[in-house]
């Protein structure tokens, strides 16, 4: 993979490092200080944009913002306004403007979109050590990786209507005190039977309510690997695993690199 560096203000971070693939640019940056406000600007290639560790938002999904990690699609021709609060890292993944017509026959979203961690973030993990490593003939299989990201958003059931039980249940799913919950208490709180949650829920989520909840955890873990000193057990008791042997199999599992390494990668 070709690797080089730029400057590129519609970014809203400083001392990028870029790795080419194919139709990508893979990117790693380090967000400005005190915080990374930059004015309304446009994106002529489509691109994601991962803030693993910092508060975030963005007018192109409606300035939300949370301390958290976040994958945000924008399509060909965004015009938006990014905030990044403090100088954590964050990753982009542009797609070349000469790709974009084949775009067109991919169902991805029109509009930008926050992808659901559960659905895209198990390949952030690998995507991230592809723009740290020194491979010269990893390109392609990056590439592959882009692809896939890029299979994984389902624009048609973004763009259909979930039903209001739903969102109670994802919810719960994101309450950070619930350690562990199952289907059939999910769908009496939902009020529906266990078979319709367990199909709604993957046609809207592409996950079972349990791998979600685990995507969930590993994600505040994620956060607190890249913004805290505290050792793997502590994390992974704050987070809802067992022990630590608990939480890296399935960080590596979802994220695909060890939690050390993501601590690495991100600091």
């Amino acid at each position: 993979m070709e690797k080089f560096r730029v400057g590129n203000d519609s970014f809203v971070g400083t001392a990028c490092r870029l790795r080419k693939a194919g139709n990508f640019t893979l990117g790693r940056w380090v967000g400005r200080e005190p915080d990374g406000d930059v004015k309304p600007h446009g994106h002529a290639e489509a691109h994601f944009m991962y803030v693993p560790c910092a508060d975030y938002s963005t007018c192109a999904v409606g300035n939300r913002a949370s301390n958290g990690s976040h994958l945000v699609y924008n399509p060909p021709g965004t015009y938006h306004r990014d905030r990044l609060l403090g100088p954590g890292s964050f990753f982009t993944i542009a797609i070349s403007e000469s790709y974009s017509p084949m775009l067109r026959d991919i169902p991805l979203p029109a509009v930008p979109a926050l992808i659901d961690q559960a659905a895209s973030h198990g390949l952030i993990g690998r995507l991230i050590r592809a723009c740290s490593q020194d491979d010269p003939d990893g390109g392609e299989q990056t590439e592959m990786l882009c692809l896939e990201l890029l299979a994984k958003i389902d624009r048609p059931a973004a763009e259909r209507k979930r039903p209001r039980w739903l969102s109670r249940v994802v919810e719960m799913l994101h309450n950070d005190a619930v350690t562990d919950i199952s289907v059939d208490e999910l769908s009496r709180a939902a009020g529906v039977h266990p078979v319709h949650l367990a199909r709604t829920f993957r046609k809207f989520y592409a996950s079972s309510p349990k791998e979600y909840m685990l995507g969930r955890r590993v994600e505040r873990a994620a956060h607190a690997l890249a913004v805290t000193p505290n050792g793997l057990t502590d994390i992974a008791l704050a987070t809802g695993f067992a022990d630590q042997s608990h939480l890296s199999k399935h960080f590596r599992r979802i994220l695909g690199v060890p939690p050390a390494e993501y601590r690495r990668l991100t600091r």
